[in-house]
């Protein structure tokens, strides 16, 4: 599967934002009397000097009946450096709105609760040295069991020394938390294509120094082009409903929050381009938690690692679903969640998690861990209990972005790829939407793993005809590193319309190994029109021309294997590095329409190994094809039940000038082989020797060995580009090399029973007795009656003549017949050495004993009609 790499680095941010409220903002920093020492407002100009308040050790309490900052203006908590944590409430009815600065002394953390709700404009700004907590809770709850109450002010007058340990939002009528909105100019992102890193001119927006948390937990959450920043900190984004308890934990200098304890939650938004970005030195992290959440129009969620340090974790969790959609307004800038490592890093980047329902990612949506530097790419992990749905691109200039889960090394990079890992009830990959763990710089790619409960259906390409829906792990072309590993786990997997799955390398390390197991079927069909050539569905190893590692393998386990419609199952190498090995294990496989499994290869490699009770093939191949190396690739089938109909192949092909064609085995012990309608198997070289066919089977039906000289003479050309078995209406068997060189012929070893169903047939009479005594006048007696008994012994279907019951000879089975045909394909026969010494025995009769079974029998030579020796019961 071909992949569409940098183009989608092309960004440049919105710059819009929208007003909730057409009511001016007037200053309303109100303290109200409930503390024990009340907070008191000094108004200077357009600042407010907030001082007193009750302090506790190191806590600082003020209690506001309002509290909001209109623009230009300011908020001064006016604290002594001693103190750690300010806890702000507003315990009056009116909403805080936000869009001037907020400032405290020191490195104090600051909360704000307020549950009538937030807004911070596009103007809201943090000159704070510790974390900012923002909530809509009604209280702060604290170790001792104190509560710090914006809605019962009055219930704990005595306030606590301790550290707080969560957030306490009351149960309310309306089901409903207050919101949460912050409000911004966008993200204004761009990328530098060539140096494979972001260029990062977005406003900071909310920010609080490094190493600190910005955590925003209310009911919605919305950043409507609001940009939150927290340099290798914590951003926090939680929506819960009424009745839930948020737990804080302070870590080093960080809050963490936990959501263990809340039954259910509200939704979160970012859009028009808004952002959260924790990056820095070492990569921050970020938890996104609630009921849906939704990145739409161009908004991101950044960690990007550009030293030594290395990133935290990018955890989205959502009880329902996860979007990302669209791009922004200007259709350059992606909706994305992306951790990267610079060029210059050698810290890891920030791992990325999400767990959820579902997940939608639609119109060139990305989530993408990437590496530039000596830092391995951070891992990627989906968690979506009912589904993955990846759909549609987004057109860009010529080219198209596809919505994608990525886990990349970039060109020049050492670090390694992330693995990328997805866990789901059913994935949905369809119009170009691409999972990939490409490898373009010097160190392996991340192995990728899917695996989905009920289904994985890939569908369609790209509108520009060019890139295939898939899933893919690859080596990238001018890459040094190998390619990782995929594998997919599901019930059913279906790849259609030009889709792909894919392990592949176009560079020097060589293609990760493709595992599919689908418990009850795999399906791949169909081929479209590319732009440049037709692109078939496909499940592929492959290295491409301007490779030289080798192909990965491809093991496939099914219930059934369906290809049809000129769709491909294949390993190959169009470079010089070898092929892998296809590897089949399917309780049926159907090829129909041009269906093909193939093993291509230049350097060698590129077998076959099927191992199946019932294999169909109609209009269809099983083919390896060698154009150099020393052998082309084997077949080996392992059934009990093989056709081939409509010009279907079975071959192992060698074109190259030393190169001979590869084997063809069937092991068919206890079952049938048989070939209609112009199918043949052959193992065929153009310059070199022919390859080797060994067949063991209880019956070949329909299917002839032949030689060259036989070919020669029934083609009526000499021809060598002419001499092949597909030329003639026939079914046939062929292990030649088109040179004619005797010496240069293959050989075929047919192992069968011992019994040659056409040869000995016995006429026996229509008539057993006469049926003018034994059947009623109703009865029709010019209707004919057939008996026919189908077994290993190839006994004849049409039984005519008078027999006894008495002094007869039961058969037993035989042994088996080997055909041979040497290297000038001359067919011999010869007997197998553990073959009972007996002559071969044909019936001649059959009679019905006295519990009504029928035993096949022969007569003695002398024995002449006896006509009251069967007897017809009924009419047929």
């Amino acid at each position: 599967m071909k992949l569409r790499l940098c183009p989608f680095w092309l960004f440049n941010g919105s710059t819009v934002f929208f007003l909730y409220s057409s009511n001016p903002i007037t200053a309303q920093i109100v303290p109200d009397a409930t503390l024990p020492i009340n907070s008191t407002v000094i108004q200077q100009g357009n600042i407010s000097i907030i001082e007193g308040g009750t302090t506790a050790g190191t806590n600082l309490f003020h209690s506001f009946k309002s509290f909001s900052i209109p623009t230009d203006s300011s908020a001064v908590f006016n604290n002594v450096n001693n103190i750690q944590n300010i806890f702000s409430r507003v315990t009056g009815s009116s909403i805080s709105n936000i869009d001037g600065l907020i400032r405290a002394n020191g490195t104090a953390n600051l909360f704000l609760i307020n549950p009538n709700g937030i807004i911070f404009g596009q103007n809201a700004q943090l000159n704070i040295g510790g974390s900012f907590i923002a909530s809509t809770a009604s209280s702060i709850r604290f170790a001792d069991g104190i509560e710090f109450s914006a809605t019962n002010p009055q219930n704990s007058p005595l306030l606590t020394i301790n550290v707080p340990i969560g957030l306490q939002f009351a149960a309310n009528n309306q089901n409903q938390n207050a919101s949460i909105i912050v409000q911004g100019i966008g993200n204004n992102l761009s990328i530098n294509i060539a140096q494979e890193n972001i260029i990062n001119n977005r406003p900071i927006g909310l920010a609080v120094p490094s190493n600190k948390t910005l955590a925003l937990v209310g009911g919605d959450i919305t950043l409507v082009g609001g940009n939150l920043t927290a340099e290798n900190g914590l951003i926090e984004l939680g929506s819960v409903t009424p009745g839930s308890f948020v737990t804080l934990t302070p870590i080093n200098t960080i809050w963490q929050l936990g959501y263990e304890k809340v039954k259910s939650f509200q939704n979160i938004s970012l859009k028009q381009a808004a952002s959260v970005d924790v990056s820095g030195s070492g990569g921050g992290s970020v938890q996104v938690q609630g009921r849906h959440v939704t990145i739409s129009e161009g908004s991101a969620i950044l960690s990007v690692t550009v030293g030594s340090n290395s990133g935290g974790t990018l955890k989205i969790g959502a009880t329902e679903s996860v979007e990302l959609r669209n791009f922004g307004k200007d259709g350059k800038f992606p909706s994305r969640l992306t951790s990267q490592v610079e060029p210059k890093a050698t810290g890891n980047g920030a791992d990325v998690i999400i767990e959820t329902g579902q997940l939608l990612l639609q119109n060139g949506a990305q989530v993408i861990t990437l590496t530039s530097g000596a830092g391995k790419s951070g891992s990627l992990t989906v968690k979506a209990s009912d589904s993955v749905r990846l759909i549609a691109t987004w057109p860009l200039g010529s080219t198209d972005i596809a919505s994608a889960l990525y886990v990349v090394t970039y060109p020049n990079s050492t670090g390694e790829g992330g693995n990328l890992t997805i866990e789901t009830g059913s994935l949905i990959i369809q119009d170009g939407a691409q999972i990939s763990t490409p490898a373009l710089g010097q160190a392996k790619g991340g192995n990728l793993t899917v695996r989905a409960t009920n289904f994985i259906e890939a569908v369609g390409i790209q509108p520009n005809k060019i890139f295939s829906s898939g899933i893919g792990a690859s080596a990238q072309p001018n890459s040094t590193g190998d390619g990782g590993d995929l594998i997919i786990e599901t019930k059913r997997l279906t790849v259609r319309d030009g889709a792909q799955i894919s392990s592949d390398t176009l560079g020097e390390g060589k293609a990760g190994t493709l595992t599919i197991k689908a418990t009850d079927s795999i399906e791949v069909t169909g081929i479209v029109a590319g732009k440049e050539h037709d692109i078939p569905s496909g499940l592929l190893a492959k290295a491409y021309s301007k490779s030289t590692g080798d192909g990965g393998d491809l093991k496939i386990e099914t219930g059934q294997l369906i290809v049809r419609n000129g769709a491909t199952v294949t390993v190959q190498n169009d470079g010089i590095g070898k092929a892998g090995t296809l590897r089949v294990f399917a309780e049926q496989v159907k090829l129909f329409n041009q269906g093909s499994v193939k093993g291509d290869t230049n350097g060698g490699g590129g077998s076959i190994e099927l191992k199946s009770p019932k294999i169909i093939l109609r209009n269809s191949s099983i083919t390896t094809n060698a154009k150099g190396g020393e052998s082309g690739g084997d077949i080996n089938i392992e059934a009990r039940f093989l056709q081939l109909r409509d010009r279907s192949r079975i071959t192992t092909n060698a074109s190259g000038s030393n190169t001979t064609g590869g084997n063809i085995n069937f092991n068919l012990n206890n079952g049938f082989l048989i070939a209609q309608e112009n199918s043949d198997i052959t193992a065929n070289a153009e310059q070199s020797r022919g390859g080797k066919i060994a067949i063991e089977a209880e019956a070949i039906f329909g299917a002839v060995p032949r030689n060259r000289d036989e070919l020669q003479v029934l083609l009526n050309t000499k021809n060598a580009n002419l001499i092949d078995p597909k030329n003639l209406f026939t079914s046939d068997i062929t292990a030649i090399s088109q040179q004619g060189d005797p010496q240069l012929q293959g050989i075929i070893t047919i192992n069968t029973p011992d019994i040659d169903p056409n040869s000995g047939l016995v006429e026996l009479s229509v008539n057993f007795v006469d049926p003018t005594q034994l059947i009623v006048t109703g009865c029709p007696a010019n209707r004919g009656n057939s008996f026919t008994v189908t077994g290993r012994g190839g006994l004849p279907p049409l039984p005519n003549e008078p027999i006894r019951p008495n002094n007869t000879v039961l058969v037993d089975w035989v042994g088996d017949i080997q055909q041979e045909t040497s290297r000038n394909s001359e067919v011999q026969r010869s007997i197998s050495s553990n073959q009972k010494n007996m002559g071969i025995v044909e019936a001649t009769g059959w009679v019905r004993d006295e519990e009504g079974k029928i035993i096949l029998i022969v007569s003695a030579p002398s024995i002449t009609t006896n006509s009251n020796s069967f007897t017809i019961s009924s009419c047929p």
